[in-house]
């Protein structure tokens, strides 16, 4: 699960900034929105969270650097060769930290383990890199540090001895443009796969504005298998879509079009190695004569378009104790269905392996009534110099029963457009010249 997740003078965060899951001591009614850490410490963690803000406060780009340590932990070793530069888009606002590193630090559980792991980098190199690991004394030990010193030039390592393996060979073959994590796991380091597993398969980060096609195409694949598609059709009917079926077919894609339409890496890209098959998706009705109609998925309204696609994701996420990360989650999806959604990871009987859903959102629907415990709502807004700042409700102090929706919408909480009145002359439009 993830606990906490921080960084700073990344795109527009300068100073840093921390997400965290950690539930407060509330005596608001909200069963199963909290699962229990246990061991090596008992600790209370919310298995969801929504983030509100403005369009531009830094939503996205908080998802956009969850995605990067994904990524970057998952294909560092192998994906940047010598000399290569790793892509480093620090804050450009904030003077004060013109030519410092990008840091990220994040904290997490695998199994009976809590894990932090932390590095920092610029485009030319990793300038530092740890791993620990919390004991039962809520202590976090370390299992490595490495650290570039400026002043020789040289990298410095700290291993402990619990680290067992070649640990010499790992260094070695660790690239400055590469974390020693990555490296180490890809040289058959087999005490450091389990943090692996977790930053490189559990944490998904995913845009719903751009589920169109991977993740529907995605969904498409499961439901090639009968019992996935069961569920399917059963989750898309509780939420009031009406469907009789799902009819996935693989079809066989036309190289030769594709050769003299496409360039050569485009359609590496489009067709995997060895696979030479795209899905088609039928949606199901029938008509007034009970007669079965078919509808390719692009014909059907954006908000079944978008439910499919997630659902995908979303079963994933429940069957495998995923924390699952997406960006603009209620495009195109009606408020009580993306509560429905939410609703989901507090349900015990289907989220059993400790799922997480965090979502960005311009839904404020979702903060009356006391639908969300008080530490599950964090703000992002942007200072006066432009800088990303991530708030937790928390901090506003708000009473227990407090109309949540109407202080976010007045203001009270940040995290709101400042919008003037738009006149014509504003927009440079001659209405005397207007037909």
């Amino acid at each position: 699960m993830l606990i906490e997740f921080s960084l700073s003078n990344y795109e527009s965060y300068a100073s840093e900034q921390s997400l965290s899951l950690i539930a407060s001591r509330l005596k608001d009614d909200h069963s199963g929105r909290v699962l229990n850490v246990d061991p090596p410490h008992k600790l209370e963690v919310l298995n969801s969270a929504i983030i509100l803000g403005k369009n531009g406060s830094g939503k996205t780009k908080l998802v956009d650097a969850m995605a990067f340590v994904r990524r970057f932990v998952r294909t560092s070793s192998s994906k940047y060769q010598e000399g290569e530069e790793i892509p480093f888009t620090p804050n450009l606002l904030d003077t004060h930290f013109r030519g410092k590193d990008t840091q990220f630090r994040i904290i997490f559980s695998m199994k009976e383990k809590v894990y932090q792991f932390e590095f920092s980098f610029n485009n030319e190199r990793v300038t530092s890199e740890a791993l620990s690991t919390a004991d039962r004394t809520v202590r976090f030990r370390k299992i490595y540090e490495r650290v570039f010193d400026k002043d020789s030039g040289e990298e410095r390592y700290s291993i402990s001895e619990d680290l067992r393996g070649e640990k010499s060979t790992w260094k070695a073959s660790t690239r400055h443009n590469a974390l020693f994590l990555s490296t180490a796991v890809q040289l058959n380091a087999e005490s450091l796969r389990e943090p692996f597993e977790w930053l490189t398969k559990y944490l998904r980060a995913i845009d719903a504005t751009n589920t169109s096609n991977y993740y529907a195409d995605y969904t498409a694949r499961e439901c090639l298998e009968s019992e996935f598609k069961a569920k399917i059709l059963n989750f898309l009917r509780k939420l009031d879509i009406d469907v009789d079926d799902v009819v996935v077919e693989e079809e066989e894609f036309d190289v030769d079009f594709l050769k003299s339409t496409f360039t050569s890496e485009f359609i590496q890209k489009t067709i995997k190695k060895g696979e030479q098959k795209k899905l088609k998706i039928k949606f199901v009705h029938k008509n007034s004569e009970g007669s079965p109609i078919g509808f390719d998925l692009s014909d059907e309204s954006s908000g079944t378009h978008a439910l499919f696609s997630l659902a995908g994701p979303l079963f994933d996420t429940l069957k495998n104790g995923y924390c699952l990360v997406i960006d603009e989650i209620n495009t195109s999806l009606h408020p009580l269905v993306l509560q429905t959604l939410v609703d989901m990871f507090s349900d015990s009987n289907l989220n059993t392996r400790r799922a997480q859903l965090i979502f960005t959102s311009h839904d404020t629907s979702l903060l009356r009534d006391s639908y969300f415990r008080r530490d599950q709502v964090w703000f992002v807004d942007k200072d006066r110099l432009g800088r990303s700042q991530l708030i937790p409700l928390s901090d506003y102090s708000p009473r227990k029963g407090e109309a949540l929706e109407r202080g976010y919408l007045s203001g009270r909480y940040g995290g709101v457009p400042a919008i003037s009145p738009i006149r014509i002359e504003h927009l440079g439009e001659d209405v005397t010249n207007a037909e």
